[in-house]
């Protein structure tokens, strides 16, 4: 059996044990070690095994991901982001799907600093769902405009998952933060516009509103977002003048959003709030971790098998386009996470 075989097959293999629900860290780990037994021996395998764990487990540009993890869970433990949705909806009161833009505004401001999609929609989904269905909001619109509004938490910086990419693609943090605000727009901007086309073919999706801000309400109302505007402000406006790396920035921020959550006592409890965030974070930081020295291990057996040049070779020889190449991609990542998002369809259909 060649090395391009074995390679393909601990590919599947690694895929089966997706499928099995098998956590995603163990199936990539195992996968490439046993692929690495059978393309090179037990001895090599091992001597991989035990050097690789500390190689990428320790290196230092990981080290700001439990400080940006700590960062959105001291948010979403606490009521700082509340005032975000009724200032969004007052300025955009007389759009139509007022409350559903409002909610996208909200969330996108939130992204700005917490850094996680769960914190995003822990934080907003018991404040605009109910509001959306008691002014008679269709159910769609309204979970579709919060689940929607989340995914954008995956490029509007501070990203966990533009921390997990740079780590893997050694590309720089600061320069996927600064990339990541136009295209977070952009989302918002088509998200909003999408909203609104929906809402004129369609008015029974979401009643107009007929209360009508003045603008000195309007302008009281940011008084909510402040808390949101001094982390923002501290986190980059210090990242980007120089004052501190990247890196640093999380531990900044996270600092400075326990800061303002005492100074505005936005959290009960805090202290004792605070130790229950800080093992939730040495747990999530610990599996992503873990997940990540899988993913070296599997990458590591995947080279070594000549999988990955050879379909980079094939790729080109192919004249694949790049878009196709993309669609391709976007498949591949669609079955890779189909076992998650059966597990959640079911409840999803029962949410009313």
């Amino acid at each position: 059996m060649n090395s391009a075989t074995i390679g393909i097959l601990g590919v599947i293999f690694m895929l089966v044990l997706i499928f099995l629900r098998v956590p995603v860290a163990i199936s990539f780990l195992f996968a490439g070690l046993v692929g690495l037994i059978f393309l090179a021996n037990f001895h090599i395998a091992v001597n991989t095994f035990s050097f690789m764990p500390y190689t990428h487990g320790a290196t230092y540009i990981l080290s700001c991901l439990p400080m940006f993890i700590l960062l959105g869970m001291i948010i979403s433990e606490s009521k700082i982001g509340e005032g975000l949705y009724p200032a969004a909806n007052k300025w955009v009161g007389r759009l139509p799907g007022s409350l559903a833009i409002g909610s996208l505004i909200a969330i996108a401001l939130f992204s700005a600093i917490s850094g996680s999609s769960l914190a995003a929609l822990a934080t907003f989904a018991p404040l605009a769902y109910p509001e959306m269905r008691r002014f008679g909001y269709d159910q769609k619109i309204a979970i579709g405009s919060i689940t929607v509004g989340t995914t954008m938490d995956i490029m509007i910086p501070p990203s966990l998952p533009m921390i997990f990419y740079a780590v893997l693609t050694e590309a720089s943090i600061g320069k996927l933060f600064m990339a990541g605000f136009i295209p977070g727009a952009l989302e918002l901007l088509l998200f909003s516009l999408a909203i609104i086309i929906m809402v004129k073919v369609k008015p029974s999706l979401a009643p107009r509103s007929k209360t009508v801000f003045t603008f000195k309400e309007k302008m009281k109302s940011l008084k909510g977002v402040g808390p949101i505007f001094i982390i923002f402000i501290a986190m980059f406006g210090g990242m980007y003048a120089g004052v501190f790396t990247p890196t640093e920035a999380g531990a900044v921020g996270a600092i400075c959003s326990f800061a303002v959550v005492l100074l505005t006592k936005s959290m009960e409890k805090p202290w004792k709030k605070l130790m229950s965030v800080l093992k939730q974070t040495a747990k999530t930081s610990g599996a992503i971790i873990i997940i990540l020295i899988g993913v070296m291990i599997f990458n590591t057996f995947v080279a070594m098998s000549g999988v990955a040049s050879g379909l980079t070779n094939w790729i080109i020889e192919s004249g694949l386009s790049k878009t196709s190449f993309l669609i391709i991609t976007f498949i591949e990542i669609l079955i890779i996470l189909f076992p998650e998002i059966a597990m959640l369809l079911p409840n999803m259909m029962k949410v009313s």
